[in-house]
């Protein structure tokens, strides 16, 4: 898992994809095996990434998280800051 994490903010943006895509995987079989304060603040992070398919699979990676987290109102919170921190300012 080590490996994975230190794949998040690789330079290539296929590696920084496939980490967080591999590490959704492992999560959804194995909840215990990785921390999700930090597959959460990775996912969060690559929300911002330039690339599309980075930005998808983030949401998709934090959408299966919040099946997984015993407090969803906590994470549901943090997109809503989220939202509001990142993607309304992109209107502007």
């Amino acid at each position: 898992m080590a490996a994975l994490a230190a794949c998040f903010n690789d330079n290539s943006w296929a590696i920084r994809d496939a980490a967080i895509t591999a590490s959704s995987a492992v999560l959804s079989a194995f909840p215990a095996e990785l921390s999700h304060k930090n597959f959460e603040e990775a996912c969060f992070l690559r929300l911002s990434d330039a690339m599309y398919n980075v930005r998808l699979n983030a949401a998709k990676s934090l959408c299966a998280l919040l099946v997984l987290t015993p407090q969803p109102k906590e994470l549901l919170t943090k997109f809503d800051v989220h939202i509001n921190q990142y993607i309304l300012k992109a209107k502007e």
